[in-house]
Formats: C-alpha cells, structure tokens, sequence
C-alpha cells in the first residue's frame, strides 16, 4: 500500500494594481514607490526595521545557505547582487506576516507569506501535512484543507479567528492591501484562482524504479492534487503523456503533473529515502513555488502593460524606471519560457505560460520593445 507521511502545499494569490504603473503612481506602498529605481535601490541595500521591516526573499542569517531558484534565476548568490540588478529583474521584498496559522487537524506547521512587487503583491501560504496516511486519504486530507477544513488564525493585532482557506487568502488580502496602500484602498486585478504547487515530501510503498502509468492510483492523486476537485476520485483524466511537466535526467518514476493552476511533484527515490534526500525535496519544493510566484508576477505585469499600451492615457506616462521594468519583465519571461542558460531552468514556467494563455501577451508587450517573439 501507498502511504503518504508529508505532504507540502503552497497556495500563491497575486493581485496587480494598474494605478502602480502610471507616473506619479495613482497608490503608494507604505515604504514608498517600489516601480522608482532610486526609492527601491535604497530600501534593497537599507531594508526598513521593525514594525514595518522588509527583507530579501532569500535566506541571509546564514551565509552558507544557498536558495538556488534565486541563484540561479539571478546567476549568481544573492549577497552578491547589485539592487539595480534585482530591480531589473523584479525581485520582490519579502514583508513581515499578517498573523499565525495552525491547523487543529494536522500535526505540521503552517507559513503565510507575503511578498511585494512595484505593480502589487502576493500571498504565500504553505502547509505540512505530517501523518501516516493512504494515498488516496491523504489527497482527501489535502482537498479538505483546500476547501473545507478551519485553520486557527491569530492576527497581527492580537484578534483570532477560524477560516477555511479560501476566506483565508481572501481575509489576509484585504488586510495586505490595507497594510501596504492603506486602508479603503480598492481591490486590483486578483489571480483568477491560487496557483498551487503540491510535493510528496516524505512516502513509502511505491517501486522507486517502476514507470508511471496512464490512469493508475497515482496518476488520479496526481490529478487530485492539482484539480482540488472534491469529486478528484471519479473525474475523467487528462491523459498522462500530456500533463507530464518535462523534467531532466529524472529517473523514470519520477513525476512533475501539472495542470493550468497547479502542479504536483512525484520523485519515489527521493522521497523513499529517509535521510539527506528529505530535505532536497523541501527545497524543490521551494524552488517551484519561487519559480512559479515570479512566473504569476511577471505575467500579471505583462497583461497590466497590454492594457496600458493598447489604451495609453497621455495624461498619466509611464516613469522611466516602470518603462525598464516592462522591458526586463518581457525579457526575463522570455529566458524563463525557453529555459535560457542564464535563468533557473525548468520547464514548469513554459507550462504555466502556455496553459494560461499568456504567450500572446508576453508577445505583444515583447515587440513593444523590439525583442522577437516567443514560438
């Protein structure tokens, strides 16, 4: 039997605003205009204390940790980056937590990040599911706390409540947009649903070295995993060949799924061995989540632009600083979809563009600027 011991899932909301892209910006973060070189280069080398603290989106209290989605996303360590650079490629501040989640139905810690961009912001909430559970229980598990299931929230502020997830991302949205434009400030342009990524962490009962087959028990958990269908049992599955994310030099078990709005890891060699392999698996983990946030950011912009282009507004011209950010998104969308040398390489960034529809927009904003269009 298939059993499960650690599931991870992350679920990523972005909102956009398009009064961010016009000069003088129509909102303005509490730290400033983070779409002005000047303003976003002083907070990256000076970061803002307590209360109101950003810091980098990788980890500096440890020099020797190294965080390779932005390594190599950024070719090089991050202490190593000019903040020109990082503004260039949109590198987004990671801001302090709205509150602290716990689950009353799992052992396992949650995470509520928040991230943000000169053209908005985002939510990060990740959750461990640590148990000792079937496959198929364990999806269940998973599509409950997608849906159903409360999680204990403490605010801020010092106030609790019960959600389930979906009034969670919608709670802690308002409270983000309120914190960093202050309050009454309308709601932007809010990803259509969560872009999810979902990682076996920790399992047993699988043959490390057998194929994946079309439309067996894990191919349906699979499915499951990146649908969050309550019927995830009995839906009609895309076919497998179709829905494998490439990956490279993998061995034949292993398996990256995905859906338009979610992707699901399956690696049985290493998620069988119990020693250092748990732990790449959590920073795989990281890194697709990473990957996919800048994918989902960078995007967004890229339609805002679209719109901005195709219904320019004299009166309100785009700064130069937000004009070369336009430029470098376009450009940087570019290396991501054609898995680039000079970018973190994978093939889940090309999947999302595709499924979503983007490439037509990337495209237009793309010979806005001379560059040649993506196939």
């Amino acid at each position: 039997m298939i059993k499960i011991n650690d599931l991870r899932i992350s679920w990523i909301w972005m909102e956009t605003f398009p009064d961010l892209l016009v000069n003088p910006p129509k909102l303005r973060s509490r730290w400033g205009n983070l779409g002005s070189d000047l303003e976003y280069n002083s907070l990256f080398q000076s970061p803002p204390a307590p209360p109101d603290s950003l810091s980098l989106p990788w980890e500096t209290s440890t020099p020797w940790h190294i965080h390779y989605f932005w390594r190599y996303y950024l070719g090089k360590d991050g202490a190593n980056v000019p903040p020109g650079e990082a503004f260039k490629r949109l590198v987004p501040f990671r801001g302090p937590g709205s509150g602290r989640v716990t689950t009353p139905w799992a052992s396992g810690k949650v995470m509520m990040e928040s991230y943000y961009y000169p053209h908005g912001l985002a939510l990060v909430i990740t959750v461990h599911i640590r148990d000792d559970l079937p496959l198929d229980d364990m999806v269940d598990r998973a599509v409950e706390a997608a849906k159903h299931a409360n999680f204990d929230v403490t605010w801020a502020g010092g106030s609790c409540a019960k959600f389930t997830m979906p009034q969670l991302a919608s709670e802690a949205m308002n409270r983000l947009r309120s914190y960093v434009y202050g309050p009454n400030t309308p709601e932007g342009t809010p990803s259509p649903r969560p872009f999810t990524v979902a990682t076996v962490v920790r399992g047993s009962g699988v043959d490390k070295a057998a194929p994946n087959i079309d439309k067996d028990d894990v191919h349906r958990a699979l499915e499951g995993l990146c649908s969050w269908q309550a019927t995830w049992k009995d839906d009609v599955l895309h076919p497998l060949a179709q829905r494998a994310v490439a990956i490279r030099n993998a061995p034949p078990s292993h398996l990256l799924y995905g859906l338009a709005r979610g992707r699901a890891v399956w690696f049985p060699a290493s998620f069988l061995d119990l020693g250092k392999q748990r732990s790449s698996l959590a920073c795989y983990h990281r890194n697709l989540m990473f990957a996919s946030l800048q994918t989902e950011s960078l995007a967004g912009l890229m339609v805002l632009a679209r719109e901005r282009y195709q219904n320019p507004a004299p009166a309100s011209p785009l700064s130069n600083s937000m004009d070369a950010l336009l430029q470098s998104a376009a450009e940087v969308l570019g290396r991501l979809y054609v898995g680039d040398a000079k970018t973190y390489r994978s093939s889940s960034p090309t999947v999302q563009i595709k499924d979503n529809k983007w490439l037509d927009t990337i495209n237009y904003v793309r010979n806005v600027f001379g560059q040649a269009p993506l196939p």
